[in-house]
């Protein structure tokens, strides 16, 4: 629950796809076959987010710097 909430702050496209993927495999008859690559997986995208979070499409955002005093936007 702790990943979830922690994906969720950063993303919830990303949250979506890991709760989907943890309650397929906890409601599924348990196959070591497709656990232990899941959950490899899973692991990998946790320590890929922690080193670099800008190689994970959709989790980083750009920052934006706000408009000077002088700038107007035109339409």
């Amino acid at each position: 629950m702790a990943m979830l909430v922690a994906l969720g702050v950063m993303s919830i496209g990303w949250m979506a796809v890991i709760a989907v993927l943890v309650t397929a495999q906890k409601l599924l008859p348990a196959k070591a076959a497709l656990d232990v690559p899941l959950a490899a997986a899973i692991t990998g995208l946790g320590i890929l987010i922690i080193i670099a979070p800008s190689a994970v499409p959709g989790l980083a955002r750009r920052c934006e710097s706000p408009p000077a005093a002088g700038d107007h936007a035109h339409p």
